[in-house]
């Protein structure tokens, strides 16, 4: 593997000398910006709409969560999606419609083009072997009376961490469960007394280190818009981690905005961050535009100054995590956005992520994504439990790069029923591969995420993580993984998919926002060589209080 040249190590970094003056960039927000999209044909650039710069830093160290704690019992609702609405609007329903049959979108062909037959497409070899299947965070023990528990995990090369609202866990990888580490509040870890939200955590497979991102919510119309950002020092998630409270400003930030839903990917050389960003104003929460922004990782695992340009694009675009172990690289970092109302995706490409003065991100394309319109409903729960929320068709985890390919997921519609798309875009083409994917003819399935592994020769391995509920046969929320071995393309996955809890009903609505699949940086498994296992992390109902809880697996081809 050639690695970037512009790449140098961290420790080179700090034995160069470079200052921690904070840099800033007169960036202001005009004319077409101001709907913080990118418009015009691929290749236009996306205008630069912000700025950021650190207003802390400081070190801390993973605690333990203090005997007797003091749950936060009521979480400052933010917005979820463009018109600020924050939960699922819909009646309680008792039974699932049985007149309905769902028809996948197509059979899907491989990414190297040839076309698969079949209405369900061929038959495939997913992830059946659940190394470890565990209890993660619930409610009683996150530090926060609220919903959703947002949850997602990454894993490391000792140890697994999981982040949810509104709390910071770390599990050893050995043990049957694996044995809890530490768990510490959010606001504790990030010494940040504001209104928390949306965590997300990632590791580094090139220099071993973990990254997490979070967000305050403003609580007045002048609150500075903010979000918090933690990485490690060390591979060890209990150790030493620097913590950034970073502060934007600019016509795309102004006072009171809230970077909501916050999306984290990487390449070799950065983190890349999404927001969708709603301002508060004395009516509410109103969606004023969505924004990315990289920051160096050479300067972040030094705990130096930061400060970068952010810049206006679609609705939900989410930046992408690059594949293998180490990662690959070919010096970009790769951003998707789903439009569903369009049945198209919205790729882009951001130039020198690591280079503030030279940052840059660029349209690619706009593929078709088949018939991929938003779920028309939520989810139904037996029992006459409300419907949960099945989200707006974005997508809501990290896509995958692998092989020259951007792998994603995200809930679509399928003949009325909620469901999952999962496909490649080509990185060079930007065209689509898609299918469907979901438990069966009557199962309503909602918040995927996807992992992809790539291997010599073109070919992956894929993971997809989702749930489901089955009214009309009396299932409630269960969790399930499936997959593509090597060689099998993007085939229909339908009805081949491994169960890992199943849950109880609630008297909540939301759900997620999100999960996560991580792929195992080592091979932890006897015969189970790199990218064979990965790590899921999905929410599911407690069968008894109705609460939510979250699980973690380990699964495998092997």
């Amino acid at each position: 593997m050639t690695r970037n040249k512009r790449w140098r190590s961290p420790r080179a970094v700090v034995a160069a000398g470079i200052s921690v003056t904070l840099l800033t960039f007169g960036l202001g927000l005009t004319g077409a910006a101001a709907s913080g999209r990118t418009s015009g044909q691929a290749g236009s650039q996306a205008p630069k709409v912000g700025q950021a710069r650190m207003v802390s830093v400081h070190s801390v160290v993973v605690k333990d969560l203090p005997s007797g704690v003091s749950h936060q019992t009521v979480k400052v609702p933010g917005p979820l999606r463009k018109n600020g609405t924050p939960t699922w609007k819909t009646t309680p329903s008792s039974s699932a419609p049985t007149s309905a049959q769902k028809v996948p979108y197509r059979a899907g062909p491989d990414v190297n083009g040839s076309v698969r037959s079949g209405s369900t497409g061929p038959l495939v070899t997913p992830p059946t072997h659940i190394h470890k299947n565990f209890d993660g965070t619930n409610l009683a023990n996150s530090s926060c009376g609220c919903q959703p528990p947002d949850p997602n995990a990454a894993a490391g090369g000792s140890q697994t961490v999981e982040a949810t609202n509104l709390s910071l866990a770390v599990y050893s990888k050995t043990g049957s469960p694996p044995s809890l580490l530490k768990r510490t509040p959010l606001s504790t870890f990030l010494a940040d007394s504001r209104p928390l939200s949306d965590p997300r955590i990632t590791y580094d497979t090139i220099w071993k280190r973990w990254a997490l991102v979070a967000i305050p919510i403003p609580t007045s119309t002048t609150s500075t818009p903010g979000l918090d950002l933690a990485v490690s020092k060390t591979a060890k998630a209990t150790g030493g981690w620097w913590v950034y409270h970073l502060t934007f400003s600019g016509g795309a930030f102004p006072a009171g905005t809230l970077l909501d839903y916050p999306m984290l990917g990487q390449q070799q050389d950065a983190y890349a961050i999404g927001s969708n960003n709603f301002r508060l104003t004395s009516s509410g929460f109103s969606y004023i535009g969505s924004t990315v922004f990289a920051v160096s990782k050479a300067r972040v695992y030094n705990g130096l100054g930061i400060s970068f340009p952010a810049f206006g694009v679609a609705f939900s675009t989410h930046p992408g995590v690059t594949g293998n172990v180490p990662m690959d690289s070919d010096g970009n970092e790769y951003l998707l956005a789903a439009d569903p109302g369009n049945n198209r995706l919205i790729l882009y490409k951001m130039t020198d992520p690591a280079t503030p003065n030279t940052t840059a991100v660029t349209l690619l394309g706009t593929p078709s994504c088949g018939s991929c319109g938003a779920p028309t409903r939520g989810a139904h729960q037996p029992g006459g439990k409300p419907d949960i929320d099945a989200l707006d068709g974005r997508i809501d985890a990290a896509p995958v790069v692998a092989n020259g390919f951007l792998w994603f997921a995200h809930g679509i519609n399928i003949s009325g029923f909620p469901g999952i798309q999962y496909g490649a875009v080509s990185l060079s083409g930007a065209s689509a591969t898609v299918a469907n994917a979901f438990h069966g003819s009557t199962s309503d399935d909602i918040n995927p995420s996807i992992g992809a592994f790539p291997l010599s020769g073109g070919t992956d391995f894929i993971y997809l993580n989702w749930a489901y509920t089955d009214a009309s046969n009396g299932i409630p929320v269960t969790d399930v993984v499936s997959g593509v071995s090597p060689g099998e393309g993007v085939p229909n996955l339908i009805g081949v998919d491994t169960q890992l809890v199943r849950g109880g009903t609630s008297n909540e609505t939301r759900f997620g926002d999100f999960s996560s699949v991580s792929i195992a940086p080592y091979a932890d498994h006897t015969g189970c060589g790199i990218g064979r296992t990965a790590y899921v992390a999905q929410e599911y109902f407690n069968p008894s209080s109705g609460d939510w809880a979250t699980r973690i697996a380990d699964v495998g081809f092997c």
